[in-house]
C-alpha cells in the first residue's frame, strides 16, 4: 500500500479479500515473511490475526525475516491464544 494510504484500513481489507479467495480456494492457512525490523507492517499483520510461527530467517544481504501464519477463516472477535 503507497504511504499517502497508511492508516486508512487498505492493508486490512486486501488481507481481507486474500484470506476470503485463499478460503474459497480451500486453503486453510495463510502465511507470510516480513522484515524483522518491519514493525509497522507486523502490527497491520497481528491487528488481522497472524501470529509469529517462531521461524527466523536471515536474508544473504543479512536482512533479517520473521515468518507469520493465520487461518484463512479469521474473526477481529476471534480470542488471542
Amino acid at each position: 500500500v503507497h504511504p499517502d494510504h497508511w492508516g486508512r484500513r487498505v492493508g486490512e481489507l486486501l488481507i481481507g479479500h486474500l484470506a476470503d479467495q485463499a478460503c474459497l480456494r480451500g486453503f486453510a492457512w495463510l502465511q507470510l515473511w516480513t522484515g524483522a525490523g518491519n514493525d509497522r507492517a507486523q502490527r497491520l499483520y497481528r491487528r488481522v490475526g497472524f501470529v509469529p510461527s517462531g521461524r527466523r530467517l536471515r536474508l544473504e544481504k543479512g536482512e533479517e525475516i520473521l515468518h507469520f501464519v493465520r487461518p484463512t477463516e479469521w474473526s477481529a472477535e476471534t480470542p488471542e491464544s
